[in-house]
């Protein structure tokens, strides 16, 4: 997520058009969005259990304070020297995070796989149009047949 924030800030910093703007933009979108999906869970795996609940309130409250100040700021330095400044400013800022990141976050591997259905692992033709196969009639919504075993 720090890569692609990185990555946004400086395109749109850089940003020769319009459109290339608002595709920075989407992508800052995009990995602000992945932020907050992720976080809640992050939190658990590197925290001790009995300070989730500490933790999850410093991120929330650290998200508040950004809010409220971040916007002023911003705008009070765009207004004295541009809006590109902004953005571009931000991006030394996400490299010390992420060389922090890099350093001090453990690696984290998958605990598990999530398994597919068997019965969703049908063979069947894809073309231009279709690109994935349709569920069988044993797996839909209003199916009473389990596929996972039980």
């Amino acid at each position: 997520m720090t890569l692609l924030i990185l990555l946004s800030l400086v395109m749109i910093a850089l940003a020769p058009d319009f459109s290339l703007l608002m595709t920075a933009r989407a992508l800052l979108g995009l990995a602000i969005g992945g932020f907050w999906s992720l976080a809640t869970a992050t939190v658990i795996r590197l925290v001790p259990a009995e300070h989730v609940p500490k933790v999850l309130g410093s991120i929330y409250m650290g998200n508040a304070i950004a809010t409220a100040f971040a916007a002023p700021i911003g705008a009070y330095v765009g207004e004295l020297f541009g809006w590109r400044v902004v953005f571009g400013g931000l991006a030394p800022l996400v490299i010390v995070n992420l060389l922090w990141q890099a350093r001090s976050l453990p690696s984290m591997p998958p605990r598990a796989a999530i398994p597919l259905p068997a019965s969703r692992m049908t063979s069947c033709s894809t073309t231009a149009s279709t690109c994935a196969c349709p569920p069988t009639e044993d797996s839909g919504p209003g199916s009473s047949k389990r596929t996972d075993g039980r």
